[in-house]
């Protein structure tokens, strides 16, 4: 077998384990904060959040993610420039902040340019509060296997992934899956 080749078929074999190893499996989620297991996680609680930077959109106000969102409940949707359903989803995240018994919602924009994201938010309408974060360390901590993907805040600072990821497409689904991770008392 030529040299060629054989450096052919150890990349092929590379990138399907690759692959393999970062998909999404079946019960691939946060445990519930106070289990045993909820202290292998890093990002179980909201405080956890304290180590991811993040910055205002204007680009002045620099923090961490944990101040931006203060205490639960809340909604928390990470976003992305490039993303062609977080573009259609953002604005339905805005009506439903905007509603009477919505909880907060704040976004948080990763793997893309903040002032890109500054122009898309402007031009979409999204007034909802949205940070930027230059990383991807908080895609890693709460392990979000696609984009866009929400979690919510409860009122005990616990972080509940939204489960199954996807993005939302009218106002009842984002109030549905907040209420499923409160315990519909909202």
């Amino acid at each position: 077998m030529k040299s060629s080749v054989r450096w052919t078929v150890v990349v092929l074999v590379l990138a399907v384990a690759g692959i393999v190893a970062l998909w999404p499996r079946e019960g691939d989620t946060l445990p519930p904060a106070g289990s045993d297991s909820a202290t292998e996680s890093a990002a179980t609680t909201l405080d956890a959040l304290d180590v991811v930077p993040v910055t205002s959109h204007d680009g002045g106000e620099r923090g961490d993610l944990a101040a931006v969102v203060g205490e639960g409940p809340a909604l928390v949707n990470l976003w992305a420039t490039w993303c062609g359903p977080c573009v259609d989803e953002l604005p339905v995240l805005d009506e439903y902040a905007a509603g009477e018994d919505a909880v907060p919602v704040f976004g948080v924009q990763v793997q893309s340019d903040r002032d890109a994201g500054r122009r898309m938010l402007d031009e979409l309408g999204v007034g909802f509060p949205s940070v930027h974060e230059d990383g991807d360390q908080l895609r890693r901590l709460v392990r979000a296997p696609v984009m866009p993907a929400s979690f919510v805040v409860d009122d005990a600072g616990a972080i509940h992934r939204v489960e199954p990821p996807r993005a939302f497409t009218s106002v009842d689904e984002v109030d549905q899956a907040v209420r499923s991770y409160l315990g519909g008392g909202r």
